[in-house]
């Protein structure tokens, strides 16, 4: 028998919804379409978006114009509320 404590659950249970927070946020951020082509890619989260590449988003297959314009604006706007 396998003894797990509460605080192992709590932390996990709390990972497991900062994932899924993250993993909201592409809805409300990009269009179907860009959030699906970024899931597709296994970008699940703003904060694994953050840290890629605009060259290496630009080498994902169907990663084209709107695509990149719906990330440029994005970016620009994060740039823009962190000062």
């Amino acid at each position: 028998m396998v003894i797990i404590s509460q605080q192992a659950i709590g932390t996990a249970m709390g990972q497991a919804m900062v994932r899924k927070m993250e993993a909201d946020a592409l809805y409300l951020v990009f269009s179907t379409r860009v959030r699906n082509l970024l899931l597709k890619h296994g970008i699940t989260s703003l904060s694994k978006l953050e840290h890629m590449s605009f060259i290496g988003l630009c080498s994902l297959s169907g990663f084209g114009p709107k695509a990149q314009e719906e990330v440029r604006a994005w970016r620009k706007g994060m740039r823009l509320a962190r000062g």
